[in-house]
């Protein structure tokens, strides 16, 4: 078992992380230099794990006999539910890393945060090129930084989402997806309001 295997291991059954990379490699039966020749400490590992993932999701994603056919819409799409769907196996250690995530601690998500934004930078630059994404003076590439922040509000969605079969998170994704692409397609004021309802629907229900 590799060393994040056994970390996600842990977590997911103690509910925490361990006390101290010591305390850990005593647990996995590994010895400390072996853990420093790959991870600088357990946040390193943390996000060298979620890298891992969101790599795996985009690999899975992208090599679909369709998805070279799909439009940047239905890209952003496609990764989303692909990314939930990924987290399904280990959603108890999913649920420990966002049970009261607050944005102070996206420190621990450096690697994650650059792998998801290059994905999108990716995407965005090629609906530019077909002219699916305006331009606008520059302005969409903080595109990224949006998307990176949506992804962070579904993980967090989904952890909370008791519906069956995460029904609601499904919805989610596809209210939220929209609303963002048409903001930077075209009007985005229908499915904002239909954003919006949903939302508060669930919060006030």
């Amino acid at each position: 078992m590799e060393i994040f295997e056994q970390y996600i291991s842990y977590v997911s059954e103690h509910g925490r992380k361990p006390a101290t990379v010591a305390a850990f490699c005593k647990i996995a039966g590994i010895k400390e230099t072996e853990f420093y020749k790959q991870y600088a400490s357990l946040s390193v590992l943390e996000d060298h794990i979620w890298q891992t993932w969101t790599e795996q999701i985009i690999q899975t994603v992208t090599s679909t006999e369709a998805y070279s056919t799909y439009s940047v819409r239905e890209k952003y799409l496609a990764f989303c539910f692909g990314f939930t769907q990924q987290l399904l196996s280990v959603r108890s250690f999913v649920t420990w890393r966002f049970s009261g995530f607050r944005l102070k601690d996206v420190y621990v998500f450096h690697r994650f945060k650059n792998t998801v934004k290059e994905h999108f930078n990716a995407l965005i630059n090629e609906g530019v090129g077909s002219g699916e994404i305006p331009s606008r003076f520059g302005i969409h590439r903080i595109y990224a930084d949006a998307a990176w922040m949506h992804l962070l509000t579904l993980i967090k969605f989904w952890v909370n989402d008791t519906s069956d079969s995460f029904e609601k998170t499904d919805e989610f994704i596809e209210k939220s997806v929209n609303f963002q692409m048409d903001l930077i397609t075209r009007n985005g004021v229908d499915s904002g309001a239909e954003l919006g309802k949903f939302i508060f629907q669930q919060i006030w229900k």
